[in-house]
């Protein structure tokens, strides 16, 4: 009874055996998705993946700036489907010195260490002409701008100033929106603390006012509003200090006694792209 039992459960672990090499060795079988075959993961049932639509990043008519993973880039970025034209051109931030972790050095040479810095890519440099009539003309973006701002009014009192305004034989003037006004910031500019030592605009073209009881209290307002609401539930309007280089959100109302704040305004005209 015993040697019957042992002789069955031998034929069996046979017969499984022949089974488990012939189906490794046949060439028709099918590797289950995802089974690591040859070093490499075989999927043969992943789902295709939507192709990016790749913008240009330079302007129409402008070279582009050599990039260190160029060939990278073009042998893994799909050709783009569409050709894309602006009327409004983006401006250089202006920097010209290269930097390692710690202080200023020589410009990086390809492949090297702290290659491939702001510096290295110059497009679109401010460039400006001062019209002798109180306006400047920016030549990147197109846009004409007041030289000198005024007083500190409200976002209503200025609107109703650009109405009014005639300026160097213009009068469609308009408070800028963000995107107009951060078009002028030099991001060379430096700052101590509350004390101004260069500003965040070219004051070879435009005047640019110290803060009262703080240098850095001198904002520029847009005309663009968030949204939604800020702080403690303020209404608020989009600026750029150029005494102190931030972009940020200011309140519309002084939270105390709910009047409108004054800032200062430069208003534009031209390119409404």
């Amino acid at each position: 009874m015993k040697r019957s039992i042992i002789l069955i459960v031998i034929a069996v672990a046979a017969l499984l055996i022949y089974f488990l090499v012939f189906y490794a060795s046949s060439p028709d079988r099918e590797t289950p998705q995802g089974v690591i075959e040859n070093g490499a993961s075989k999927d043969t049932h992943r789902l295709p993946v939507a192709e990016e639509e790749i913008l240009p990043t330079v302007s129409p008519g402008q070279e582009e700036a050599p990039s260190q993973h160029q060939d990278d880039i073009e042998e893994a970025t799909p050709a783009p489907s569409k050709v894309y034209t602006y009327g409004y051109k983006i401006v250089d931030t202006n920097v010209l010195s290269y930097y390692n972790n710690n202080s200023v050095i020589y410009k990086p040479s390809t492949g090297t260490s702290f290659y491939g810095q702001d510096a290295q890519y110059q497009i679109n440099n401010p460039s400006y002409t001062n019209n002798g009539d109180g306006t400047i003309t920016d030549r990147v973006t197109g846009l004409m701008w007041q030289k000198d701002m005024g007083e500190k009014m409200t976002l209503q009192e200025a609107s109703t100033k650009a109405r009014d305004l005639n300026l160097g034989g213009h009068s469609d003037w308009r408070v800028p929106t963000i995107k107009e006004l951060y078009s002028l910031i030099i991001f060379t500019g430096r700052v101590q603390g509350e004390k101004a030592i260069d500003f965040f605009i070219d004051t070879n073209y435009f005047n640019q006012p110290l803060g009262d009881e703080r240098e850095i209290d001198a904002q520029t307002w847009s005309s663009t509003e968030y949204v939604g609401r800020t702080m403690q539930n303020d209404e608020t309007i989009f600026g750029v200090n150029f005494v102190d280089g931030r972009i940020k959100g200011y309140p519309k109302y002084d939270p105390r006694t709910r009047q409108p704040n004054k800032m200062y305004f430069r208003l534009v005209r031209g390119n409404t792209d």
